[in-house]
């Protein structure tokens, strides 16, 4: 049996159109139409929430696992805890382990520690010492309704379905997971769940989603570097079958699903089959 695929991606109508017919998508607890998960919220956790799903949904591995961003090491730890159900995973503009040797220029870093500065580390705890208070309360749903929704990848995407994406992403209906409050504690477990041996993986890296601008600051300039070539290249080496898939342009969902149809293609050739 060929692997299903798992994708955790914005506008994931068009992506399952295309991978069809053994393709699912989903909204991780926090985000999306999806109520917020028990906390803390882990990588462990969003990992462990994913099993869980597709075991009640009768959904048999093995899986190829798709995602952005911090979905590299939602997989990195899926893998770990449950190594016989992953065939093979995208990783699409994935982020590494946090380095401590690399500056971060203040365009990479997060609101708080642009706003608190040397104060965010106590901040942040604090504000996730109340938040659960603030969630029971509604509060946190309420503010929500006067935010701005963050923005995500396009694909390609019109300006109404980009419109509808940034407001699922931000949905004022369910509270933020709150994964940031637990930062400290999912890296470690990344960085315990180690590789991902021999299981086929492409790690997709556009130039545009990793804020490839022309840069005067030595800071900025050489923390792009390091996020368009070394981060890629360290998520490649992971595995012993993986492969850096480079993109000059915007990421496209055709992109995304070309390297899909490359894992499932050394899938079939493992199992002896066809595509």
């Amino acid at each position: 049996m060929l692997p299903r695929i798992f994708a955790s991606f914005p506008q994931p109508s068009d992506f399952t159109v295309l991978c069809e017919p053994h393709s699912l998508t989903i909204d991780r607890a926090g985000y999306g139409w999806s109520e917020p998960g028990p906390l803390p919220r882990t990588f462990q956790a969003v990992a462990s929430d994913l099993h869980n799903l597709l075991r009640e949904a009768r959904v048999d591995p093995p899986f190829v696992l798709v995602g952005p961003r911090d979905a590299a090491s939602h997989i990195r730890v899926y893998y770990h805890s449950y190594p016989d159900e992953v065939a093979g995973a995208v990783f699409v503009n994935g982020t590494d382990v946090d380095d401590p040797n690399v500056k971060i220029p203040d365009s990479g870093k997060g609101g708080f520690v642009r706003t608190f500065g040397s104060w965010a580390v106590p901040v942040r705890r604090m504000a996730c010492w109340v938040r659960p208070s603030l969630n029971r309360l509604g509060f946190t749903r309420f503010a929500n309704l006067f935010g701005k929704p963050r923005n995500t990848d396009s694909l390609d995407l019109t300006e109404e379905q980009q419109a509808r994406l940034n407001d699922l992403s931000d949905n004022a209906t369910a509270t933020q997971a709150g994964e940031a409050c637990a930062r400290e504690e999912g890296m470690q477990q990344v960085r315990t769940a180690g590789n991902l041996k021999d299981v086929p993986l492409v790690v997709l890296v556009s130039g545009s989603g990793q804020m490839m601008t022309a840069s005067h600051d030595q800071v900025e300039a050489a923390f792009k570097k390091y996020r368009l070539e070394q981060v890629p290249r360290a998520l490649s080496n992971l595995s012993t079958r993986g492969r850096v898939g480079l993109i000059d342009s915007e990421l496209t969902k055709e992109a995304v699903v070309r390297a899909v149809l490359d894992i499932l293609g050394v899938a079939a050739t493992a199992q002896g089959g066809t595509k």
